[in-house]
């Protein structure tokens, strides 16, 4: 095999460069398309863009939010969900690959605010990065119930609050009807999320996947961490 002259390596690398131009530009273009695309869907149920909202990530204690390289959501939209202040927003990250501009992963997060400040709880594939959970100081929670376990780990800061929330009833309506999406609670908020790559861009179901969530917190939970919500300091969309 003949080696490349200089002029022939240099011809190479600016294909080569080029090829990489156009992937990057196409991925830039994608995620612009996409952005839009959510925007319009959000509006077009409901949804409000702007006002006081809360910043995405921000200082939010979820697992959702954590690992790789988060990116600030520029775009919150509000309503309310059952009289509760809700907050929807298209969130990515990326994994920390070598190549991380092709390991975007994007997720659809819907937060609602709760009478309640909760200790941290996440339920979740089991798939989900131990080590996130870890960091958050969370411990696994065992519960016996297979079908449960198969779909769905839990973890939490408190294995106490974990017995009290997932009780047979939430249990049984996780499995039956809350299955694809996640479902955090920590502070004054629950956060139910779904990736994008997996369901595509779905805001009615997971508009009921939120109501149906919030249904299912057992009386007790309510009444054991009511507590009135801290005032939350004014943040714009980023």
């Amino acid at each position: 095999m003949t080696s490349l002259t200089p002029t022939e390596w240099y011809e190479f690398s600016l294909i080569v460069a080029a090829v990489a131009a156009m992937i990057f530009g196409s991925l830039v273009v994608g995620a612009r398309i996409e952005r839009h695309k959510f925007r319009d869907d959000a509006l077009s149920y409901g949804w409000h863009a702007g006002g006081d909202v809360p910043s995405i990530p921000g200082d939010l204690p979820f697992a959702i939010f954590r690992g790789g390289r988060p990116r600030i959501c520029r775009d919150v939209y509000r309503r309310t969900i059952g009289k509760r202040p809700a907050y929807l927003a298209m969130y990515s990250r990326r994994d920390g690959r070598p190549i991380a501009w092709l390991s975007r992963r994007v997720y659809v997060v819907l937060l609602v605010e709760c009478e309640a400040l909760f200790p941290g709880l996440a339920v979740h594939a089991p798939s989900a990065s131990e080590d996130v959970l870890r960091d958050l100081g969370y411990h696994q929670c065992e519960f016996e119930a297979d079908e449960f376990n198969s779909l769905y780990t839990v973890s939490s800061k408190d294995v106490e609050f974990a017995s009290w929330l997932i009780n047979p009833r939430m249990m049984s309506w996780l499995v039956d009807d809350g299955a694809g999406f996640g479902y955090e609670v920590a502070r004054e908020y629950a956060v139910i999320s779904y990736e994008v790559t997996v369901r595509g861009a779905d805001i009615p179901t997971l508009e009921e996947a939120a109501k149906g969530f919030i249904h299912a917190i057992p009386d007790e939970v309510w009444q054991r961490y009511s507590a009135t919500r801290p005032k939350r300091t004014k943040a714009g969309a980023q």
